[in-house]
C-alpha cells in the first residue's frame, strides 16, 4: 500500500516537473501577460561568432527561462503566497495598507516629509520657475504650476502602522508657500481636495490604484480649464456632469497597483463613481496647451475628448518622452527646439504630485531657464 502511495507521489511530482516543458513544446494558449515594469528579453539571433564566444548560449538561456510553460502562472502563484500568507507585495515600492488599500511607498514618504528637498533647494528651483513665468508672460504665454493630489496625504488613515512616524515639513507644503510668495500661478489640487474631503460623494482615490479616480480627474480637468480661462481671459469649454454611476473600480486604471502585483486574486478593488458628462463647446475657445507632467496626465491626454478641450496639446511625459498627435511618433528633448515648441502654445503647465515634487519639471525648468537667459555679448 505504501509503495503505491509512493509511486503516485513520485508520478505527481514528475508531472509537475515536466508539465512546463510539455506546455512549451505543445504550445497551449498563452497565459495572461505579467503587468508592471516587466521587460521581456528578445529572441536571440544565431551567429557563428556569438556561438564560439558563448554569447548566444547566454542569451538563449535567459530567453528560454522567460518563455517556459506556466511561468507567468507560477510567478503569480508565488506572489499570491506572499500576499495571502505574509501580507507582502512582491512589487517594487508597493505597500499594503489598512482595509486592503494599496499605496506606493513614495507617496507615504512624501506625506511624512521624508523626501523633503530642503528650503534652499526649493527656493532656487522656484526662483527659476518665476523667471520663466515672467519671461513667457511678456511673450503672451502663461505658465501654470499644478500640484495634483496624493494618496498618502488624502488617505493617511489607511497607512499601515509600521510606516507611520512623526510628520515633518513636506515638499508640497513648502512648494505651496513659496510659490504663493513669488506670485507663481499655482493650482494646488492637493490642498483643495483635502480641505473638501468630506464634501465629495464618490471616492477620489480607488483602493487598488495610485492615480486619482475618473471622478476626481474630471473635477480637476474642469477646474484646470476654468483656471486657464481666468489667466488667458478666454472662455474655455465647460465640462458638465450629468450623472455619476457606481461601478467596480477596474474599468480604466483604478486597479493599476493591484495589476502590477501580479497576483491571482484579491484585494477587492471596491466601487468608484464614473461620471457621465458633456462638454459645452459652442461659443468657447480651445486653448493651445503644453503640459510637462508625470503619469497623472495620461488619463486626460489619452481621453477621446481631448480635442474638444484643447486646440493643440503636447504632453511631455517626465520631459523624456514628448507626445504630440501632429507628430505621429514620440520625440525626445534633443530632437526639438524648446523655444520653438513653447512658442506654439498659449499656456505651459508643469504638473506634479507630492511623490514627484522632488524631481519637479524633470529637467525642464533648468533647460528653459538656461534657454531664456539673456545672451552674453562678446
Amino acid at each position: 500500500m505504501e509503495t503505491k502511495k509512493t509511486k503516485r507521489l513520485f508520478n505527481f511530482l514528475l508531472l509537475l516537473l515536466v508539465l512546463p516543458l510539455l506546455i512549451h513544446l505543445v504550445g497551449l494558449p498563452k497565459l495572461k501577460s505579467l503587468k508592471g515594469a516587466v521587460t521581456e528579453s528578445p529572441k536571440p539571433k544565431f551567429a557563428v561568432t556569438k556561438w564560439f564566444e558563448g554569447d548566444y548560449q547566454k542569451e538563449a538561456e535567459v530567453y528560454l527561462n522567460e518563455k517556459f510553460g506556466l511561468r507567468n502562472f507560477f510567478i503569480r502563484l508565488n506572489n499570491q503566497v506572499a500576499y495571502s500568507f505574509y501580507g507582502l507585495a512582491k512589487a517594487n515600492g508597493v505597500v499594503i495598507g489598512k482595509d486592503g488599500y494599496l499605496f506606493e511607498k513614495s507617496y507615504i514618504d512624501a506625506y511624512y516629509g521624508r523626501d523633503f528637498l530642503g528650503k534652499d533647494s526649493i527656493d532656487a528651483l522656484l526662483n527659476k520657475v518665476k523667471y520663466i513665468q515672467d519671461t513667457l508672460h511678456k511673450r503672451g504665454i502663461d505658465l501654470v504650476v499644478v500640484i495634483n493630489p496624493g494618496k498618502g496625504s488624502y488617505l493617511p488613515e489607511k497607512i499601515p502602522d509600521n510606516l507611520r512616524s512623526a510628520k515633518g515639513i513636506t515638499n508640497h507644503e513648502y512648494f505651496s508657500i513659496k510659490a504663493q510668495d513669488l506670485q507663481i500661478n499655482l493650482l494646488d489640487f492637493n490642498t483643495y481636495f483635502l480641505r473638501n474631503k468630506d464634501k465629495f460623494r464618490y471616492p477620489l482615490f480607488p483602493k487598488c490604484g495610485i492615480h486619482w479616480s475618473t471622478y476626481c480627474e474630471i473635477l480637476a480637468k474642469d477646474s484646470l480649464l476654468s483656471y486657464i480661462g481666468y489667466l488667458t481671459k478666454i472662455q474655455t469649454p465647460d465640462i458638465i456632469i450629468d450623472t455619476v454611476l457606481w461601478g467596480r473600480g477596474n474599468k480604466f486604471r483604478e486597479d493599476d497597483i493591484k495589476d502590477g502585483m501580479n497576483i491571482l486574486w484579491g484585494p477587492e478593488v471596491g466601487k468608484v463613481g464614473y461620471p457621465k458628462y458633456h462638454i459645452v463647446e459652442k461659443g468657447r475657445t480651445r486653448p493651445n496647451v503644453l503640459v510637462v507632467a508625470d503619469s497623472f496626465y495620461w488619463g486626460i491626454y489619452g481621453n477621446e475628448d481631448i480635442s474638444k478641450l484643447f486646440a493643440k496639446n503636447q504632453f511631455w511625459f517626465y520631459f523624456h518622452e514628448l507626445y504630440n498627435a501632429e507628430w505621429g511618433n514620440v520625440k525626445y528633448p534633443d530632437q526639438i527646439s524648446l523655444d520653438e515648441e513653447i512658442s506654439k502654445h498659449q499656456v505651459v503647465i508643469i504638473m506634479a504630485t507630492e511623490s514627484t515634487l522632488p524631481r519637479f519639471g524633470w529637467g525642464f525648468v533648468q533647460k528653459a531657464y538656461t534657454q531664456f537667459q539673456p545672451r552674453k555679448t562678446q
